[in-house]
């Protein structure tokens, strides 16, 4: 039936009833989707798409596994477009970059790639597609600065969301890589603890209920 629905040979009628009975056409799709949802109530939830590799929801579902996957699927597509040099259909190759984007299409029909549509729904959820990097921390920066401005310190709980980031578990995260690795650690580098203090960073967690983890 799926490959009569594919050609177009089913009868709408005929649809509309299997579809009804709960029909899944296409079971790749409908696996991302499920998927999807999941990314979308840990971004409710937490406030961010940064997910460990490690984590599975509850109805066990490997999710950080799930978006890395996505990531260097993503990381691929972008490789095979720059390897083929576009400048060769200017110059006469049209037919080989005629070829090159007809196997990308059928990557994508077979499953092996994502599509547009699915590339944009994840951007939209806030994906950045090479993990974390500096682009991160200057984008969570400037909402901690925001903060800041606002209320005139950095003092909130552990599970803390300002403007769609988990704001607390950021800091939290950064107070702890100070703590274990000091200034050597790469990611927080003394650079990054000058910016930081300037906006009122507290090293020193308060301990009170009110901070607590």
């Amino acid at each position: 039936m799926r490959s009569r629905y594919k050609k177009g040979s089913m009868e709408e009628e005929n649809v509309k009833k299997l579809e009804k009975a709960g029909m899944v056409w296409d079971a790749q799709e409908y696996r991302w989707e499920l998927y999807y949802k999941a990314a979308e109530e840990y971004k409710r939830q937490f406030g961010d798409l940064e997910i460990p590799c490690s984590y599975v929801t509850e109805g066990g579902k490997k999710l950080g596994v799930w978006l890395n996957n996505q990531k260097s699927s993503y990381r691929k597509k972008c490789r095979n477009a720059s390897d083929f040099d576009r400048e060769s259909a200017v110059m006469g190759f049209y037919r080989d970059f005629v070829e090159f984007q007809q196997q990308d299409r059928q990557a994508e029909e077979k499953g092996h790639g994502l599509t547009k549509e699915q590339i944009q729904k994840l951007e939209a959820l806030g994906i950045c597609w090479e993990g974390k990097s500096e682009s991160s921390f200057e984008r969570k920066y400037q909402i901690a600065m925001e903060y800041f401005k606002e209320h005139g310190n950095l003092e909130m709980p552990s599970v803390f969301i300002y403007k769609g980031v988990n704001l607390g578990k950021w800091l939290n995260e950064l107070r702890l890589a100070r703590k274990n690795s000091g200034l050597k650690n790469q990611t927080l580098t003394k650079e990054k603890v000058q910016k930081l203090n300037q906006i009122g960073m507290v090293w020193e967690k308060k301990d009170s209920w009110e901070y607590r983890c």
